[in-house]
């Protein structure tokens, strides 16, 4: 005797739910900001929550807010450099949004501080190998023009100005074209033990950032709308002789259209 049993497929339950889009915008006054969610379903339980390099990698991601269904939650967390997801939670499981990198700010910096603590933002979310987020610094001078200012921990890497940009005579009849560059500039050691043992992580960091930022907007600042990057100096001579370091920059520079005042 033979049985034969006819193939059945089961539905679940409940669909899972649609991923929504975020949105969230700073209100530049020091009060916080407003995140808008649009594309979850009506009774979706959404949580609005942020990430910081600031607060800590352990701190993972904060809930800031919350609300049922589509539409605005104000977040007013202190003010800093946030990653922004928003968690959609329903009966057919999650779902999270895009990933929104936005600054909350009281309106007083100017637009090259924005830059250079949105690259710095930028560069740590990489999470590039061997670096410890407290290694990863804004400072005045980029390394080979600053005295004593290797830093305490190694690798490192140095967020500044850069010596030079260039004058941009474009823009449009109410706006202007205005260029901003920064050096970034990674410091490693080069044990002596083992020569050039680490070369290739050098060498994957540059690679990284350079398609982290050519040809892009920058996350945060509204402002930009080209970033290029310059190989700049890929291994400084100086300090791996006389120091045993290895020191490599890249410049990035970056263009904006600001109103004129």
């Amino acid at each position: 005797m033979t049985w034969t049993f006819a193939a059945r497929t089961f539905a679940p339950a409940f669909p899972p739910p649609a991923e929504p889009l975020l949105a969230v915008v700073d209100h530049a006054d020091g009060t916080g900001g407003t995140a808008t969610v649009a594309g979850a379903e009506a009774d979706a339980a959404i949580s609005v929550q942020s990430w910081s390099a600031a607060e800590g990698a352990s701190a993972g991601w904060i809930e800031r807010g919350s609300r049922v269904g589509n539409g605005d939650v104000l977040v007013a967390p202190p003010l800093g450099d946030y990653w922004w997801r928003a968690v959609s939670a329903t009966a057919g499981g999650q779902a999270v949004s895009n990933l929104v990198y936005q600054s909350l700010t009281d309106g007083s910096h100017a637009l090259l501080y924005r830059i250079l603590a949105a690259v710095k933002t930028r560069l740590l979310g990489l999470g590039l190998e061997g670096i410890e987020p407290p290694n990863v610094q804004i400072c005045h001078l980029p390394w080979e023009r600053a005295l004593a200012s290797v830093p305490p921990a190694l690798p490192a890497v140095q967020i500044a100005p850069a010596e030079h940009a260039t004058a941009l005579n474009e823009g449009t009849n109410r706006q202007d074209d205005v260029e901003y560059a920064v050096q970034v500039v990674l410091i490693d050691t080069d044990p002596r033990r083992h020569p050039h043992a680490h070369l290739p992580r050098l060498a994957r960091w540059r690679q990284r950032i350079a398609r982290a930022f050519r040809s892009q907007r920058l996350a945060g600042v509204a402002e930009v709308y080209q970033c290029s990057v310059e190989p700049d100096t890929v291994l400084d001579r100086t300090a791996w002789l006389r120091e045993g370091l290895l020191v490599s920059a890249l410049t990035l520079r970056f263009r904006s259209r600001e109103a004129r005042q």
